[in-house]
This record gives C-alpha cells, structure tokens and sequence, in this order.
C-alpha cells in the first residue's frame, strides 16, 4: 500500500511498477534460496512453508487494489499467528500493518507493528518506523510523523525504502504546513531517483501545486538567488513557475505576477504568457492605498467551526469599534468584511485593495499560514486569530499571530493532571476524537466509551464548542465512573450548557485565560424601565472576547494613522509600518490575556491554566 494513500495529493499509484515495489515495501527476489546472505532484503524465513506463502501474499498484493488489499487482512492474520516464531513474520506484519491502515485502523496498525520496531537494526524496523509515521499522519500528528522519519534521512539501502520514505515525509510536511521541508524533500526525491524520475515527477508535479501560492512564491524567492544546479531543483521549479502563472492569469493577481517576474527564469519574460503577466504587474503598485483607519476582516472559514468563530470574531469587534466611537468620534475605526469562499489570499488582496490599512483574518491553522505568508510577501499588517503549527513568530515582520492553538489547551489540562497523581484524559475536538453528530439516538454513541473504560479514563477535556461539549457530556453519562469534563475556552460554561437530560449532575472544570471566562451576572435589562428589571446576561463567547480585545487595540495602535486617503506606493508602505509599529506597541486591558498587548512581540502571551479541576 501507498501508507495514507486517501490523503492529498491524490491520485492512481498502484499502477506504476515504482509504486507497487514501494507499497510492498518488500522485493519478491528476497525470499528466494539463492539470495545472498548479507543482502539487506532477506527476510530471515527458516521455514520453506512459510517463505513459499509469504511470496505469494506479496506477489498478490502487488496487483491487488486498496480494497482487496483490505479483505487480504485475514489471511495476513492467519499468516503471521501461525508463523509468529518464523523471520517471515516481520514481513508479513509490515503488510498486515499497511492493510490495517487502509481500512483506517489505526491502533490494531500500530499494534501490528510493535514486534517488527522492536527487532534490531535493518531494513525490516526501517520500514515499520516509516509505516508508524505513515500512521501518524493518518492520525494527523504530522510532526509525530517527521520526527519518527528524520534519523531515517540519507540511511536507507534500497530503492524502494527511500521512496516510500520520501513520500510519507512529503505528505507529512504539507500536513504540517512544513513547506520549505517538503519542497527540499521533493527536490531531493527526484534526485536520487536517478533512473526512475519519470515514474516520481508525476507525484512531486501534484504534491507540489498543493502548497499555497503565497508559499510557492516565496520558496521561488529564496531559490532564485542561487543557481539550480540539481535536476530535482530545476524540475520543481519548473512546476512551480507553470503553476503560478496560471494562477497569476487565473485570479487577476497582479502582485504575484510582479513577484515571478521579478523571481523566475529569463525565459518567462520571452514566453507566451510574459506580456500578459508584464501588463498585470504593472498594475500592482497603482492598486495600492489607504483610506484613513480603515480595517479589513476575512469572514467565513473552509468548515463549520471556523465559521462560527468567524461569527462571533465579527460580533466583538463591531461591539468593540462601536466603543471606540463613542470614544472618538467621527475619526474612530472603520470595518470592512469580505467572504473567504474564493480562497484567503484573494479575500485579503481584495482588502487591501479597498484601503484597508489592518487585515484580520484566519480562524483555523491552515489559513494562518496563508494569510501570515501574505503579510510578509504584501508587507501590509495582517492579524490572524489560530495559531498556526509550529509557528516561529521571530520570523514575522508584518504578521500578528492574537490566536490559541489546542495545543495549548492540552498542554493545561495534561498539566493539571500530574498532581496529585497522573490520571489518563482523553480529548474531544478537532484534532482528536471527533465530536458526536447531531443525528446520534438515544442509547448509540460515537465515542469510544469502551476503550475509555478500559483504560480507566476519569477526565476529558472537550476542545469543541458548546454543541459538541454538550452531547458529549450527555453520551459519556453512561460510563461507570462519573468523569470530570474539563471545557476548553470554546465550549461555553456550565450555564451555558443546560446538561438537563443528563442523570448525574457533571463534575465541570473549565480552561481559563487571563480574565475569561467572565462571570455570569445578573445585570439591568434594556427590556424594561430603568430600575424595574434584570436579567442573566451569559458571558461572551471566547472569539467574541478575542473580537473586543482586538478592537482596544487597534483603537491604540491606529491613533497615529491619519484619517486621510493615500494612494502613491511610497505614502501606503509608510502608513503600512506606521501601522505595524503601532500594533508592536499598543497597549490596553485584555480579558482573554494576562498581557497587555504584543509588547514589541508578534505573537500575543496567553497562560493556559484549569480552574476548578479536583483531585481523584
């Protein structure tokens, strides 16, 4: 099998001889008698019996499709239980592991595995360590992945490991948004593959145009100051160069078509399609202004949840900039909104094109990076609210990261489990097990309640919002020991929830930061006379708090910025780091942060820590 063969970037492999030796990940050749004993592919079979079948399940699964490969589990079972003491064992677990995560049984895969990572060092643990991070990336613990592939870079002796290697450590980079990774990774694939690059350049062709634009054009800089002396270098610069352009044409972009002007070969100047991206570029710096204190907001996100907070982002800032002008008056913020459906980077080019002088944007990791490679290339400030993996904010100049990564909810609610004794928790959320639908019955759950059971789970941390934390809490209701419910900053409150159709009243803790989540109080109503009513006024969503932090200071950080429109390119990149500038140093009272604002810094300091978490 192709390990994550179901993930981007898609497409037929199993036809190609190169992919079926690599899905093998074995060479039929090694289990013949005559093989020499010091060839790193022997499989150590003691037994005819067992090498004669082993051959034949690897001559079958070389020509079966996914879904056969799938119903060969069985007999793969039957293999390897009945020759457990036999060296083809290993082999046969390496295949029956491959299956296992076609059907996307993750765990029995992994458990399939630990007899052949436990051998000592070969070909046989090589591979299982590739087909754990193949693992881990279907299980989208991407930097998992790579860091079980890194001590495999430049040690493996066959052809086929290097290129499943490789392309396992590509597919786990794109997921860890790891550009520069895996475009050197591609690079160096098709370098080694010598004779076989045919066979591997279709592959790196898709891999390569389901990197970001903004990110492709920003490798293309960095590479265009050195001469492409490597077949690979030239080939997927060449594909990236063919991709942008039509891109540039596609979108009517004219800073991208400046940008692989200025970037790409002499050729692209001369070819058919450089007119046409000359006169687009000309167009970049007349587009270019600023009306006054003017902001730009990307609304809409790729899913469910990234709309909501996208919602709720809008509802605080609108709340916050209408304090602002009651404030200052007629010179107070002004918002502008703009739809994602075309895609992030369109959505702020529009923006900007409109004059905003500040860009938010980006509720979810994946658009944080785009939006953040947009303010870098653009040099325009650009605020994203999801903290993007692995995200080195000394690096940003123009990019301001005001967002909270699970990560860091995890990292809280594990820390707060270490006293007085460590307890296994288990996590509900984007990233881990997935929320209950809204069409569950009464009695089904989705959860593995089973698996929590047995493993003595007492505390789970709910990472989704109010809707998932609430069926969630309800369906676990059946679990012998009432567990404590740990609600991440998304998730609301206890009040919030209204958990009446559960039997036992929860134990609630909750994850909080700086001031959030605010106290429920009981306010006057402006449902009634004053003085004749109140009523219970729930506390704002965490993106809705974000949205009001936000917008305090920016009311600070734009004071300096005239209200005036400009339009020559050397006045906007003024106003620009004017604006910049003064994001670095505004300063105001936040409720969803200990800090006060960015302090010089591009990233926002928030401390997690879990407020009402008992011990057992």
């Amino acid at each position: 099998m192709r390990c994550g063969e179901d993930r981007a970037p898609s497409g037929p492999r199993r036809r190609r001889p190169l992919t079926i030796a690599i899905l093998l990940g074995v060479c039929v050749a090694s289990c013949q008698a005559s093989a020499p004993p010091d060839d790193p592919r022997v499989a150590a079979a003691e037994d005819p019996d067992a090498q004669r079948e082993l051959r034949a399940l690897e001559a079958e699964w070389a020509v079966a499709s996914s879904l056969e490969r799938q119903r060969m589990r069985g007999r793969l079972e039957k293999f390897v239980e009945r020759w457990d003491d036999d060296g083809s064992a290993a082999r046969g677990r390496l295949l029956l592991a491959r299956s296992l995560l076609l059907a996307h049984r993750d765990q029995a895969a992994e458990q399939a595995l630990e007899p052949v990572l436990a051998l000592s060092a070969g070909l046989s643990r090589d591979e299982a360590s590739i087909v754990l991070a193949a693992i881990r990336h279907h299980q989208a613990r991407d930097v998992e992945a790579l860091a079980l592939l890194e001590p495999l870079a430049g040690k493996l002796v066959t052809d086929e490991a290097r290129d499943e290697f490789a392309e396992v450590r590509v597919q786990a980079a794109l997921a860890a948004r790891r550009w520069r990774l895996a475009m050197d990774t591609m690079v160096a694939w098709v370098d080694d593959a010598g004779a076989r690059a045919d066979e591997v350049r279709p592959w790196v062709s898709r891999a390569v145009v389901s990197v970001p634009d903004q990110a492709q054009s920003r490798v293309l800089a960095d590479w265009s100051v050195e001469p492409a002396e490597s077949e690979g270098r030239k080939f997927v610069m060449g594909v990236m160069v063919h991709h942008l352009v039509k891109r540039a044409i596609e979108t009517d972009d004219p800073q991208l078509a400046r940008d692989l002007l200025a970037h790409s070969p002499a050729w692209l100047r001369s070819s058919d399609a450089g007119d046409e991206l000359t006169l687009l570029a000309s167009r970049a710096e007349e587009e270019a202004h600023v009306s006054g204190r003017l902001v730009g907001v990307v609304v809409g996100g790729p899913d469910q949840l990234s709309q909501t907070r996208s919602a709720a982002l809008a509802a605080g800032l609108m709340r916050g900039i209408a304090d602002s002008e009651a404030a200052a008056g007629s010179e107070a913020i002004r918002l502008i909104f703009e739809g994602s459906d075309a895609g992030i980077e369109p959505a702020l080019a529009a923006l900007r094109g409109q004059g905003a002088v500040v860009l938010i944007a980006a509720t979810d990791p994946v658009s944080s990076v785009a939006a953040l490679t947009f303010a870098e290339t653009r040099r325009v400030p650009v605020v994203v609210l999801a903290s993007p993996i692995d995200l080195t904010a000394d690096r940003l100049r123009y990019g301001f990261d005001f967002g909270v990564a699970l990560g860091q909810q995890r990292q809280a609610i594990e820390k707060a489990l270490t006293l007085p004794a460590q307890l296994p928790v288990a996590f509900v959320g984007p990233t881990d097990t997935p929320c209950p639908g809204l069409d569950s019955r009464p009695g089904q759950t989705t959860l593995p309640l089973k698996e929590w059971k047995d493993l003595g789970v007492r505390t789970i941390g709910l990472l989704g919002d109010a809707r998932c934390a609430k069926l969630v809490i309800e369906e676990a209701a059946g679990l012998p020991t009432r567990p404590t419910f740990v609600l991440g900053l998304e998730a609301g409150s206890a009040e919030d929830l209204a958990l009446t159709s559960t039997k036992r009243s929860p134990r609630i803790a909750h994850v909080a930061v700086g001031l959030f989540p605010e106290p429920v109080v009981a306010r006057k109503s402006d449902r009634f006379e004053a003085g004749e009513g109140t009523e219970v006024q729930a506390s704002p969503s965490f993106f809705e708090a974000v949205g009001r932090d936000l917008a305090a200071l920016l009311r600070v950080a734009l004071l300096e910025v005239p209200s005036s429109t400009a339009s020559d390119p050397e006045s906007v990149r003024f106003l620009h780091d004017r604006a910049r500038t003064g994001l670095e140093k505004a300063t105001a009272g936040l409720v969803t942060s200990e800090s006060s604002g960015f302090r010089g810094r591009h990233q926002i300091e928030r401390q997690m820590r879990v407020v009402g978490l008992e011990g057992p």
